[in-house]
């Protein structure tokens, strides 16, 4: 056998080498483009950064929980307030109304009036 002929059968193996090589990655990369490898790899970064994000919160809540109490403690009494905002509203229009009477008791024209007449007629 030639030196030409052994470089061309060198060539030749490394050809098919190279041929097979980028068949596999080729069947690799149609793998990895399904929807369902996507679905999974996407499903993996958003768990990865889930994760995270729950990590930073528990460690900001360690460092500021009274903050995060009072926080808590001010965001239930609003929910509180504003699930019994009718009943509150009605009680504070008819205290309202009570006030109103009273002070209307003491400085109602028609009343001062009348009384005036009556001291006049004595």
């Amino acid at each position: 056998m030639s030196k030409l002929e052994r470089q061309l059968e060198e060539d030749r193996a490394l050809r098919d080498a190279a041929r097979g090589m980028f068949a596999r990655e080729l069947a690799h990369v149609k793998n990895e483009t399904t929807a369902k490898a996507l679905g999974e790899r996407l499903g993996n970064v958003i768990g990865a950064k889930a994760e995270t994000a729950t990590n930073k919160a528990v460690d900001v809540a360690k460092d500021n929980h009274k903050a995060l109490l009072g926080t808590g403690a001010a965001a239930l009494t609003g929910a509180a307030l504003w699930l019994f905002r009718a009943p509150l509203l009605s009680a504070l229009s008819r205290w309202n109304g009570t006030c109103k009477k009273i002070e209307g008791a003491q400085t109602d024209p028609a009343e001062t009036e009348s009384l005036s007449e009556d001291a006049s007629d004595e």
